[in-house]
């Protein structure tokens, strides 16, 4: 923060800082020009700080280190402003937008103003839109979190405007989980790749107010819909668009899981390279076959049910009436049928333990095939094994310098050339292997006289000794 003070320059202004870090609200009565010049200052001044994050409210457990981009919390405003040992005194500023609009608590934009809007819709007798209950339950504990509606009313354009650049398909398209709805939009909201849930909520309830998108609750998740058009206003959430929706979220969990098999697979052959390079073969085949079992079991049934829910979504797609969609949903039932009865034949409990269901799918998965070790079959062709560990083998090893194939020819050569000048017939007896053997055999007839008969010596003139 003091870093971003220091590149405004009316704050490196001894004068200037001194007036804009006065007591304003003295100033609104004394000298209301310069109140209103200050106030165009603070306001500009906290849109940038609150759009670098930098007035973000403690990120909550759902968010891990992502700061709101869209927020700014109140308590202690001042103090985050103090800068070379003055301090402002903003409150009347803080006041005045929220008055204006321009700051909103965050409860009562997620209410979708209802608070203010309460008896015009009660007087029209219109159906109230939203969670009111809940909504004012979040006014009443962040009260001192405030929403930039400017900066929530320009990222929201951004989201119109990306998302309908890219919708090919309003049956499908148009239908996301909160989620998918933080990682398709997050660049268009903070012009980078993750953002903060309150801040996709928020942007989520801006849309609301537009009535270019509605949510629902639906197995677990917040569904988002989006308007078929930009144009058009959104309508309610039906059954079929639930339905739809739990099949494209089969096929993003099951698409997930998939990868996580790939790179698993992945990971082993390189432990199994690793172990080969230490020489540690029996490592290196326990590797090669855990990487077997996935890719040849459980990866192949992932991948064949991945292809059996895209072909329901292409359905889906491409359905013109509601009859088609029916048909649609036929199809992906049996298709869902086929593959309950694949995880049913080879143990759900050892391979995915109610994956259509659970939250934690990927961690499932990677314990899964940790404790499957013990349970992989030894039908595996051990010779086939053998071969690719030997080509692993071969692989580590680093092949040789034409130096070095120089050398070894050349000391084969005068190996060879020593070989050729020796005979059986010029060898020292001690040398010659039929002389040795007969001299470990004693004769079986005439034993007692082939122990007292001395060894012949080696004539010297019968030994030929190869020239240097």
């Amino acid at each position: 923060m003091e870093s971003f003070l220091a590149t405004i320059p009316e704050l490196c202004d001894d004068d200037r800082r001194a007036f804009l870090y006065s007591d304003l609200g003295r100033q609104q009565n004394d000298n209301p020009d310069g109140y209103r010049e200050a106030q165009k200052f603070w306001t500009d001044l906290l849109l940038r700080a609150c759009r670098q994050g930098l007035l973000s409210p403690a990120p909550s457990s759902d968010d891990a280190e992502t700061a709101s981009v869209l927020c700014i919390e109140r308590g202690a405003l001042a103090a985050r402003f103090a800068f070379r040992g003055d301090t402002p005194e903003i409150d009347c500023v803080i006041d005045d937008l929220q008055r204006r609009g321009t700051l909103t608590t965050v409860g009562e934009l997620l209410a979708g103003n209802i608070a203010r809007r309460w008896a015009g819709r009660l007087a029209l007798q219109l159906p109230l839109v939203g969670r009111p209950a809940a909504a004012l339950a979040w006014g009443a504990a962040e009260a001192h979190v405030l929403a930039a509606q400017p900066l929530v009313s320009a990222a929201a354009t951004r989201v119109l405007d990306t998302h309908y650049a890219q919708v090919a398909c309003t049956l499908t398209d148009n239908l996301m989980s909160m989620g998918e709805f933080q990682r398709r939009f997050a660049q268009a909201i903070t012009g980078s790749d993750t953002v903060s849930l309150l801040d996709a909520r928020l942007i989520c309830r801006s849309l609301e107010d537009m009535q270019r998108v509605t949510t629902a609750q639906t197995d677990g998740h917040v569904l988002v819909k989006f308007a078929a058009a930009r144009a058009q206003r959104v309508r309610a959430v039906t059954e079929a668009d639930r339905c739809t929706f739990h099949v494209i979220e089969t096929q993003t969990q099951i698409a997930r899981q998939v990868t996580q098999l790939e790179q698993r697979a992945s990971d082993l052959d390189s432990r199994a390279r690793e172990a080969v390079r230490l020489g540690h073969r029996t490592l290196a085949l326990s590797h090669l076959r855990l990487k077997r079992h996935i890719e040849g079991d459980v990866l192949a049934k992932r991948t064949q049910a991945l292809q059996n829910i895209e072909h329901v979504v292409l359905q889906l797609q491409q359905a013109a009436s509601d009859a088609q969609a029916v048909k649609a949903f036929a199809a992906g039932t049996q298709a869902l049928r086929g593959l309950n009865q694949q995880t049913e034949a080879m143990d759900p409990q050892r391979v995915f333990d109610d994956w259509a269901e659970q939250a934690s799918r990927a961690a499932e998965v990677q314990e899964v095939m940790q404790d499957s070790v013990a349970d992989i079959s030894e039908d595996f062709d051990e010779d086939e094994l053998e071969a690719e560990l030997d080509a692993l083998v071969a692989a580590a090893e680093p092949p040789k310098t034409d130096e070095q194939k120089a050398a070894e020819d050349k000391d084969a050569d005068m190996l060879a050339d020593a070989l050729t000048k020796v005979t059986i017939d010029n060898m020292p007896s001690a040398a010659r292997p039929e002389i040795q053997a007969a001299d470990r055999v004693k004769p079986v007839g005439n034993s007692d006289k082939a122990e007292k008969e001395p060894e012949a010596e080696p004539d010297q003139d019968q030994v030929a000794i190869p020239a240097e």
